[in-house]
Formats: structure tokens, sequence, C-alpha cells
């Protein structure tokens, strides 16, 4: 990467003429349902377009996509769209919106040619770029960070990336890797997404924190492409604020997450909820309380246990750090939550061990929340009677779930029960509270 010959385009004021190169794709999910055209570029594109922005959005399209793609254009105030052509369309493909993506793309790839003053760049899958500019936002999505920025020319860069890109690229924990980065790639800012715990900017002036937004309901799919047009909204109009401008993103993506429409108004943003602290270098522990006792109740909390892992946070998994026994396992796994700062309940199988847990930590005043299919139904009155979150979104459960850890971690830790060691004469086992149960959780 080097300068423009034309020199910095200076702040600007809203209202500002932004391009966006980067996907768009088809994204389908099997639970919720999720059927829908969007890509990081058009998402981008389209929340700056509702920002104020006046947009150029460079992107890729099949003959296929077309009459659905210029719907959307139009739909989302895109007046300005640059086509290259590819051969066939690209589907990102989705069990949960927090199970991994699968995609693929095996079709010849064109080369974009972008220049401007303000540019937001996406890595692609069925395009490479080339991109010339005053101010860029670098979101690599799963490109080559290096082979990306060795693609650019511009005064000033900032790049956007999860914790997960960012330790895959440097092989370190997320603030380590920042670091790093800043260092390593010559850039201005980094910024590295933390899921439900903010996030870091690095910059040469050092390392700062922003917060999560908490919303009733989150919907991460598209969440991270949200948060680089913020940022970039922002940033391209105080370049000197990386910290505003990754608060700005913060709250975009919160928007888009309400939503899951890559529009945001004024208002909308105006209605968030303040950010929580950032909880520093103490990671929240969520204890997930769940039964194990079949496959597909094993698979799943695998599933979310990865997930939960993935959001930045530290997990008391009975499954894994217990495992299975009779009535001596008890002791352990009330041990592990009497240290965890949140519980987040897997409830459909009506578990009594599961039961039992959310019941101890209510009394030990740690947080409970709890996924069900069913949040209304009459078996959860104790649980919504004392103040438990029930989602039916796994999603929305497991951020639920680490913001209440968040809040726990960020004030005084109230004392816990003391923990009951298990009875040695197995004739009582059965005046224990389910002691084969509370293992399964």
């Amino acid at each position: 990467m080097s300068a423009p010959s034309d020199g910095s385009p200076g702040v600007s004021a809203p209202g500002q003429d932004i391009t966006v190169v980067g996907g768009t794709y088809r994204e389908r999910c099997v639970e919720p349902k999720i059927d829908a055209v969007r890509g990081s570029g058009l998402r981008a594109a389209a929340l700056l377009t509702s920002l104020g922005n006046s947009t150029t959005f460079h992107t890729c399209i099949d003959r296929a996509s077309k009459e659905t793609g210029a719907a959307l254009f139009d739909a989302f105030g895109l007046r300005d769209v640059e086509l290259a052509d590819r051969p066939d369309p690209v589907t990102f493909r989705y069990d949960t919106p927090v199970s991994a993506a699968r995609w693929g793309f095996a079709g010849e790839i064109d080369t974009i040619r972008v220049s401007a003053a303000w540019i937001v760049a996406f890595g692609m899958i069925d395009a490479t770029w080339v991109v010339d500019g005053g101010l860029v936002v670098l979101d690599p999505q799963h490109g080559d960070l290096s082979a990306l920025l060795a693609s650019v020319t511009a005064q000033s860069i900032a790049v956007v990336l999860n914790a997960h890109e960012a330790t895959r690229l440097t092989g370190m924990p997320p603030i380590e890797a920042g670091t790093s980065l800043l260092d390593e790639s010559g850039v201005e800012v980094v910024v590295v997404k933390q899921g439900a715990l903010g996030g870091l900017v690095f910059t040469a002036s050092g390392t700062d924190t922003y917060g999560p937004i908490p919303t009733p309901s989150i919907r991460t799919i598209g969440s991270g492409d949200a948060f680089t047009a913020g940022f970039a909204h922002a940033w391209f109009q105080d370049p000197a604020d990386p910290l505003a401008a990754a608060q700005m993103g913060a709250r975009v993506a919160a928007a888009h997450s309400l939503t899951d429409v890559p529009q945001v108004s004024p208002a909308t943003l105006e209605a968030l909820p303040e950010p929580l602290s950032h909880p520093g270098e103490k990671q929240p522990t969520i204890y997930l309380a769940a039964p194990f006792f079949s496959t597909a109740e094993r698979l799943l909390v695998e599933m979310v246990r990865d997930a939960l892992l993935d959001a930045g946070l530290q997990v008391f998994s009975p499954l894994h750090d217990v495992g299975t026994g009779g009535d001596e396992v008890a002791a352990a796994d009330l041990d592990g939550l009497t240290r965890s700062d949140a519980v987040l309940a897997l409830l459909d199988a009506g578990d009594p061990g599961t039961v039992f847990e959310t019941g101890w930590a209510t009394r030990a005043d740690i947080p409970v929340v709890g996924f069900t299919e069913h949040p209304d139904a009459h078996e959860w009155t104790m649980l919504r009677g004392t103040g438990t979150p029930l989602s039916s979104d796994l999603t929305s459960a497991i951020h639920l779930a680490a913001w209440a850890a968040i809040r726990r971690v960020n004030c005084t830790k109230p004392t816990a029960p003391a923990v009951p060691t298990p009875r040695k004469d197995a004739g009582d086992s059965a005046a224990t509270t389910g002691a084969g149960s509370v293992a399964s959780s």
C-alpha cells in the first residue's frame, strides 16, 4: 500500500460520497428460516445510503440474479451500481446464525478497479479488486489480509475484522493479535470485534475498548457488515477518532440486528440502549446447563458451547469439564456454577438437573437465561416469575447470557451459598435432588 497522489480527502460532512466494493450473495439459514439476497457489500451499501450518504456500489452478479438484484438496488436507494459479471450464483448456507457458513464458487474471477476518496472494501469470493482512495476501510471477510492490503493504495487505512479472523491470521489472542496486525501491516487503525463482548480499537496512540449494545433480539448474520458500514460512516467524517467510529459501528450493528433489514433510521439509532462497559481483561464465564443423555442433546451442547467460545466467553460445561457419573459429580458441577458469571440453560428436554441448577443459580444471585422453543409454556412459570429471560431464538439466548455475565462482572459479585457435599449413603441418593440428573446438566 502507498499514499495516493491526490492527497488527503480531509474530513467530510454528513452526506458523504462513499464507494463500496463487495459481494452480493444469497444467504440461507435453516433455523430460523432465512432466504434473502444480501452479502457484505450490498448490506453495507444499503446501510450507508440509509445513513444519508451518496453510495456508489461495485459488485458481481450472475445472469439469473440480475432481476432480483436490480429490484433490491432500487428498494435500498442504490442509484449508482457498477456490475461485473460472474458465471453462477453464490449462496452462503447456515444451519443456525451461530453455525459456520458454507459456500462455494469455482467460476472465473474478474478484477474490479475502484478509485474514490472514501472507499469501503470487503474481501470477495467471486472477484478481486484494486482500490485507490484517500480513506479506506478494509473488511477482509474470509480473504487473505496481506494480499488485500497489497491491492490498496490509500493515505489512511482502517482494518475491521472479528476476533476469530485476527487469531487465525496471527495465532495470537485478540489483544495481542490486534497489536501485531497494527505493527506489521502499517495501517492506521485495527478494529477487532469481540462478538457479544464489544471490541478493541488499536492505533499508534494505544488500545481502546468499546462495549456491546444489549438488544432484546439478535441476528448475527450480517451484523459484522453492519458494523463496518457504521464505522466507515463515522470514521470518514472524523478520521482522528476511530473509537467514536467503532461505537457508531456497534450502534448500527445493533439497529440492524433488531430488524434484519439493511436500513436504519435516526429514530432507531436514538432508541437503542446505552452500551455496557467492556469487561476488559476479564472473560465472563457462562455455565452451560443442559442434559446430555442422547446424541441430539450432546450435539446441541457442542454447538452452543462452540458459539459461546466464539462470542469471546469462557464456558463451564459439565459435559466437558466434569463428565458423566453418579452422585459424586454434583459437587463438581455446583462448584463450576459458583464460579460462573451467568447460566445459559437449554430447557426443552425438561431435565430435572438443569431445572435444579437454574433454581440454585437464582438463589445465589447468578443470572440465568433460558433457551426453549416455548418460552410462554406453563412449566416455566417459576423461571419467568423470578426474572429469568426466556428466548426461543438461540442466537438471542446466547447474547442475553453474555450480557448478563458482563453486568455481573462489572459489579461486585455476591457471595454464593456453600456447595453441598454428596451423601455417602447410596440408599439416600433418591433424597438428593436428582443425583443422576445433576450430572446430565
